[in-house]
């Protein structure tokens, strides 16, 4: 996976030497579009109210989310995604192609990273081989505060979403206080992250000497 992409981020920049804007009338049109959220607007300095607002990219997002949950609560193959990552030997016992289902773990990461990429580019509407610099350790980090077990097998959709509301909610903090510089933040992160793994260590040690002591 990292080798994957190392190789598309230095064929992007062959390809790109330099950031690019999209031109594309309808592309920019669904990039400036914006649904109004009545009731929650402001008024700015100036005395002038501003409506609230929600990009596209929010309602997508959501969108996926929503469905997501749906799959991987009630879903038989989403069923089977928890199996395989919690115990592939059991999964095996149970009837389920491990083979099938780590494919199709992958295609649907791989279909939703590319719906990521498109959203993210909708949103600051150039691109760039640069972009998004980091984004996957984000993603692992928000998976893992929200609660997902590196061993597989444990987490949610729904706790994976606060992880990623956290980490925005770290940068604006951050940032508030006057740090602005973007080691700040990652020192941050990374503090929380150490700490929740430490937890999923101390939860996952517990379990093995509770099942050891089942078995005896």
């Amino acid at each position: 996976s990292l080798a994957g992409m190392f190789f598309a981020r230095g064929m992007t920049t062959i390809v790109h030497t330099n950031p690019f804007n999209v031109q594309n009338e309808a592309f920019v049109k669904l990039k400036d579009a914006r649904i109004i959220v009545p009731f929650l607007g402001s008024v700015n300095k100036h005395g002038v109210y501003v409506n609230a607002y929600v990009e596209i990219g929010v309602i997508v997002a959501l969108l996926i989310v929503a469905a997501l949950y749906i799959f991987l609560k009630w879903g038989k193959t989403g069923r089977s995604f928890y199996a395989v990552g919690g115990n592939r030997q059991s999964a095996l016992m149970l009837g389920i192609n491990v083979k099938r289902v780590t494919f199709l773990s992958h295609l649907l990461c791989g279909i939703l990273a590319g719906i990521g990429g498109f959203v993210y580019f909708m949103h600051v509407g150039s691109g760039s081989a640069s972009h998004a610099m980091g984004a996957e350790m984000n993603a692992i980090a928000s998976s893992i505060i929200g609660g997902t077990m590196l061993t597989g097998g444990v987490g949610n959709i729904i706790g994976t979403l606060f992880g990623v509301m956290s980490l925005a909610l770290i940068q604006t903090i951050v940032s508030s206080v006057g740090l602005d510089q973007a080691w700040w933040t990652g020192i941050t992160i990374a503090a929380m992250l150490c700490l929740f793994l430490v937890v999923q260590s101390i939860i996952i040690a517990r379990r093995k000497k509770a099942n050891a002591s089942a078995q005896r």
